[in-house]
């Protein structure tokens, strides 16, 4: 009996642990959400039912003398970014969040030199996020968020 409570404890520990979904992506039961910013779902538009706007200003510096300042704005999508439209599916899609989240382990890796930053409200909040590649989390966003940071690529 004893034994059948222990492994019943260890699968609900287990079942709060982080895992991979079905493209691999690392998942987390951790919320994925820091400064006031929610991650919408998949497919859902990057402002919220209210229609609370997105107006980001995104600065990317790119290392070897390539640095860029665009301007977004969501539904409909706007602003001088070369790629509006697949920027704000990027958001929509993955949200955009501070990392490190709490509890959050990351593989010790670099990515490269590049850093971003993206400032303004998403969804109507306030964002003044940081970007870059510094180890695997980070690497990982980066490439999801790739057509916000990196469009003509």
């Amino acid at each position: 009996m004893r034994t059948a409570a222990i492994a019943a404890a260890a699968l609900l520990a287990l079942a709060g642990c982080g895992g991979e979904d079905d493209a691999g992506t690392p998942t987390s039961a951790v919320p994925t959400a820091s400064a006031g910013v929610g991650t919408p779902e998949p497919g859902t538009p990057a402002t919220d039912p209210a229609g609370a706007p997105t107006r980001l200003q995104v600065t990317v510096d790119l290392a070897a003398n390539m640095a860029y300042d665009w301007t977004l704005t969501c539904d409909p999508p706007g602003g001088d970014h070369p790629r509006a439209a697949d920027a704000c599916a990027a958001l929509a899609a993955y949200g955009l969040e501070q990392l490190p989240l709490p509890d959050q382990v990351c593989t010790e890796q670099f990515g490269g030199p590049e850093t971003a930053r993206v400032q303004g409200t998403l969804d109507g909040k306030p964002v003044d996020v940081s970007l870059d590649r510094t180890d695997g989390c980070r690497i990982a966003q980066w490439g999801r968020l790739r057509p916000l940071l990196q469009p003509t690529t």
